[in-house]
């Protein structure tokens, strides 16, 4: 399926401030299955690209956008997310053997995000 109406778009206005006291987060190599599927969604929910012109066909069309670039397009604005702590687990081997993972914590994590900028800023746990 393509997306054939209106493609959604995110607007923050200046200052929107997402807060938590925790936020943890996991990867790991064994995700990357879901990968495709997730592109899928988001490749629902941007345009599809202009043809070219005739005039140009000859030319061998441009590499479709990778996920971050296509959730630029939809997310607009200013906007920052803060948390008291972060955890975030990089998972060496598979869902079921979590404890063999390298733990990356931090405290007073931000990051902030707004046109062709991105602020990133944490303490030590």
């Amino acid at each position: 399926l393509t997306s054939s109406g209106v493609p959604p778009k995110i607007f923050f206005g200046k200052g929107t401030k997402l807060a938590a006291q925790s936020v943890e987060g996991a990867f790991g190599m064994f995700l990357m299955n879901s990968i495709p599927k997730l592109n899928e969604i988001i490749k629902r929910l941007t345009p599809p690209p202009t043809p070219l012109p005739a005039s140009l066909s000859s030319l061998k069309p441009p590499p479709p956008l990778d996920w971050w670039d296509n959730l630029r397009f939809i997310i607009h604005g200013e906007m920052s997310l803060v948390a008291k702590s972060l955890s975030y687990r990089w998972l060496l081997d598979s869902e079921f053997r979590y404890d063999l993972s390298i733990l990356l914590t931090c405290n007073n994590f931000s990051l902030q995000h707004s046109v062709s900028n991105i602020g990133l800023g944490m303490d030590d746990a």
